[in-house]
C-alpha cells in the first residue's frame, strides 16, 4: 500500500470503530435505580468550611438537638410521630440536625433539616428505606467523631 492509501485507510478504520463504540454505548441499559431525590438549596445560618471534628461543630450550635427533634415533629403535624435518628451534620456548607422521624402506619420516614442556629426547617422530604440505605454512604457526616 502506498503512504496515503495507508493512512486514508488507518483513518476510516480509527473513525469505523469509533462510531461502534459510540453506538454500543448509546444503545447499554441504562440504571433500573431511581436518582437519589436531590434536596433543594438550604440558607442555613451556621456556615461551616472543611469537615472540622465534631467537637468544634458542638460549640457553634445555638439549639440543643433535643430542641431540633421538638421542631421536626412539629414540621412533621401528625399525633404518634416519633424520632427514629437525629444527629449533627453539615449540609451544603451549614450546620444542621438531620432528623428521621417516623410516622405510625407509614412507610419509610420523614427526613427534616433544621437548622443548628435558630432552629427553623429548611427542608422536610419523605424517604423510603431504599433512600435511606442510599445515604449511607460516604459524605459530610459531621456526626462522627474523629476520636473514633
Amino acid at each position: 500500500m502506498r503512504p496515503k492509501k495507508a493512512m486514508r485507510f488507518l483513518a476510516v478504520s480509527v473513525l469505523t470503530i469509533g462510531a461502534a463504540v459510540l453506538a454500543a454505548s448509546a444503545a447499554a441499559p441504562k440504571s433500573a435505580e431511581p436518582a437519589e431525590p436531590k434536596a433543594p438549596k438550604i440558607k442555613g445560618t451556621i456556615k461551616v468550611e472543611g469537615n472540622p471534628p465534631v467537637t468544634e461543630l458542638k460549640k457553634k450550635v445555638k439549639i440543643t438537638q433535643a430542641d431540633a427533634e421538638k421542631a421536626a415533629i412539629k414540621a412533621v403535624g401528625v399525633n404518634g410521630a416519633k424520632v427514629d435518628d437525629s444527629e449533627l451534620e453539615i449540609e451544603q456548607g451549614f450546620l444542621i440536625y438531620s432528623v428521621d422521624v417516623k410516622v405510625a402506619g407509614k412507610k419509610g420516614l420523614e427526613e427534616i433539616w433544621i437548622d443548628a442556629g435558630n432552629g427553623k426547617v429548611l427542608m422536610q422530604r419523605h424517604e423510603t428505606d431504599e433512600d435511606e440505605e442510599d445515604e449511607d454512604e460516604p459524605g459530610e457526616d459531621a456526626g462522627k467523631d474523629d476520636s473514633e
